[in-house]
């Protein structure tokens, strides 16, 4: 056993090594939760020159902020937290960045082998504690003069690299640390700047014999389909040009960032059924919509996906074509292959119907706020959607006439958890006003988190139609022995206080013309606002079936 100045001084040099390697590799922007037994990595990041550092107290809901923060920049943040329970928090947003292919970095701190199995306090079994999920596990051991820290340089630098690998995802590293913790001279060790280990991405240009194919089929086709599913905010620029240049019908899903901003050739996903097209190119990830998920399932000629990682992402078995690779190249590709579409352009979808139904109802509707969202919202400022069903409503009844936005969900394992941190954390990422359309239980579920809106500019629009709104669309909705009970769950309650709670601003509305007003008031406010708007369910659904109706 080292004496126990060398055992401080040790945990210090091997903390301040990590995270100036993950510096020199990119990663600028770290997430603590307090605790004791991750004091080095604590005090290696308040120290570094570097890394910026948020502290929020709820291990679920720092881990949710900086998945919202890798949404937004396409590079991981680092999440630090101490042993036990804590480090289980981390498990739904660990789940989410897997799923959803988000790079994140999960560094926890752990007792030493003799305390594991001992009974020790706060002493759990971290070994691969998020199973499958992670896209790379590795434990450092107790630092120790007998390994080169250069161990621990390397170990990080193979870290980032695997985190933002294809698939992109989480990546955790167990650090054992022995007591005390710090030397008595806390002073940080002197460690290099520069990149222990220099990784170069391989390319990932789509092979010319999948372009070669690819070209085939677009020859061979009459009618034809192009279909946007969930994209990175890096990649929108080139299928928004892939878009104009092919000029087919394009069915673009609010997650694809390209639903808002009058996408050209746009329609909705009746017209593009309606199209029966013999060869349908979906470039990007999952669909919200069901219906075009089935018109997919249902094409009678090729389906081509493209996607810039390995997984199946194929639940109808439909895939006939497909390509891997990074999709700004791709669409480079297909752009210098397949000349520009000449014929006419299909006509965009008008909604003008929507909008006279809509305003001869003074009633607010999840339609009508939706809808009134995706006109006011400014070019400068984001969207997040939360789960159930805003991201169904933007999806539908968006207007697309406006601002073409930045757009994120948490679309990956499509959960209801964690909606209003990962929107703070895509707030810091874009250095952008957002705005948060989010159910009233999935705001329930993350109400720690509203102290992270105090820091980050957001809009939070509440749809409080009391209770789980999306089971009055399924079948359940006819058994009445046990729906409102045990799906609908209604809570009857009002979130005002919660605003106060928080310091945060807080208006309420029942009409689509009073939330238009409170809307355009919270967007040129510097404060984070609370809009709740109190939906009448039945109504709210009677208008949903109308407009689809239409």
């Amino acid at each position: 056993m080292p004496h126990t100045s060398e055992t401080g001084a040790g945990n210090l040099h091997w903390a301040t090594a990590l995270l100036s390697e993950l510096a020199a590799h990119g990663v600028t922007y770290a997430c603590l939760s307090p605790g004791s037994r991750c004091t080095p990595l604590t005090v290696a990041a308040a120290h570094s020159e570097t890394i910026e550092t948020l502290v929020h107290y709820d291990e679920r809901g720092a881990a949710f902020h900086a998945l919202g923060y890798a949404r937004a920049t396409g590079r991981p943040a680092v999440l630090i937290s101490t042993s036990g329970t804590a480090v289980a928090n981390y498990l739904p947003a660990v789940v989410e960045a897997s799923v959803g292919h988000v790079p994140l970095l999960v560094i926890t701190s752990d007792r030493p082998p003799e305390l594991r199995q001992t009974g020790a306090n706060q002493t759990i079994d971290q070994v691969r504690i998020f199973g499958a999920y992670t896209r790379w596990y590795f434990e450092l051991p107790c630092p120790t003069s007998d390994i080169d820290v250069d161990m621990v340089r390397s170990t990080a630098a193979q870290a980032v690299y695997r985190s933002n690998g294809a698939p992109a995802g989480p990546v955790h590293l167990n650090c054992l640390f022995r007591e005390p913790f710090l030397p008595k001279d806390a002073d940080l060790p002197a460690v290099a700047a520069d990149p222990k280990t220099t990784y170069y991405p391989p390319v990932r240009s789509p092979a010319p014999e999948a372009l070669d194919a690819l070209e085939g089929l677009i020859a061979d086709s009459t009618s034809r389909l192009l279909v946007a599913g969930e994209l990175r905010q890096a990649d929108v620029p080139a299928v928004r040009r892939l878009a104009e240049h092919l000029q087919w019908p394009l069915y673009a899903d609010i997650a694809s960032g390209l639903r808002l901003g009058a996408p050209p050739c746009r329609v909705e996903a009746e017209a593009a059924a309606a199209t029966s097209p013999d060869l349908i190119l979906h470039v990007g990830g999952k669909l919200v919509s069901k219906q075009i998920q089935s018109t997919v399932a249902a094409c009678r000629g090729t389906v081509v996906q493209a996607l810039n990682h390995c997984e199946r992402q194929d639940p109808h078995h439909r895939t006939d074509l497909r390509i891997e690779a990074d999709i700004p190249p791709l669409c480079d590709a297909i752009l210098a292959r397949v000349p520009q579409h000449t014929d006419s352009p299909p006509e965009t979808v008008s909604g003008d119907a929507v909008d006279e139904l809509l305003a001869a109802d003074s009633c607010a509707s999840e339609a009508s706020i939706a809808r009134t969202i995706a006109r006011q919202i400014p070019a400068t400022g984001a969207l997040f959607l939360g789960n159930s069903m805003p991201v169904r409503n933007m999806d539908l009844f968006a207007d697309a006439d406006g601002a073409a936005v930045p757009v994120g969900v948490n679309r990956g394992a499509s959960g209801i958890d964690g909606l209003i941190a990962t929107a703070s954390g895509f707030a810091k990422g874009l250095h952008r006003h957002v705005t948060l359309l989010i159910g009233d239980i999935s705001y329930l579920h993350d109400l720690s988190s509203l102290a992270l809106a105090q820091h980050h500019r957001l809009t939070i629009v509440i749809l409080n139609n009391d209770g789980g709104g999306i089971f009055g669309h399924l079948p359940i909705a006819e058994r009445a022995d046990v729906f409102e009970k045990y799906f609908l769950t209604p809570h009857g309650w009002r979130f005002e206080h919660t605003a106060t709670q928080f310091e945060l601003k807080y208006e309420h509305t029942e009409t689509t013309e009073n939330f238009r007003q409170a809307y355009e008031d919270a967007l040129s406010s510097d404060a984070s606002t609370i809009i709740e708007v109190t939906i009448d369910r039945q109504h709210s659904m009677d208008t949903h079936r109308r407009i689809v109706e239409l």
